[in-house]
């Protein structure tokens, strides 16, 4: 069902979301994947055996939550799962590689990071947007 099916008329005439907390994550500011936004993108790939699939989202999730996404120059983050069940990616964008690197010395994080290892094969990479692409007349505010 769409956030806008939910959503009920007032008696203006105008729509009031929801609000309850499970819509909130829907109406924040989404990830922005552009080259113009000069940001620094991490794309981390977990390889886990399927049966610890859920595991590794959560431990995952727990410490962006709690601790990763309140580190200045943190900009966002999306976590991933394939459908095999076989890999999970954390894709995330930083202001600065220094911002990431100062994060990573951070000590709160570890314990998170390190369980997952005993679980998961982890391959990192360092990216930059070089372009970005929409079909037709994609993306368009009506």
């Amino acid at each position: 069902m769409r956030l806008a099916d939910e959503a009920q008329p007032s008696t203006r005439n105008s729509w009031c979301w929801p609000s309850s907390p499970r819509y909130w994550r829907v109406l924040r500011p989404m990830t922005t994947i552009s080259k113009d936004a000069k940001l620094v993108t991490f794309i981390n790939v977990f390889t886990v055996e399927p049966a610890n699939q859920q595991r590794l989202v959560e431990l995952l999730g727990r410490v962006t939550d709690t601790s990763v996404r309140h580190a200045p120059g943190f900009v966002s983050s999306a976590l991933h799962r394939s459908l095999d069940g076989t890999k999970v990616t954390m894709y995330a964008q930083w202001r600065t590689i220094e911002d990431y690197e100062a994060m990573r010395k951070d000590p709160a994080p570890l314990p998170y990071l390190q369980e997952a290892l005993t679980i998961a094969t982890f391959e990192p990479g360092m990216y930059e947007v070089v372009e970005s692409f929409l079909p037709g007349n994609e993306g368009v505010l009506l």
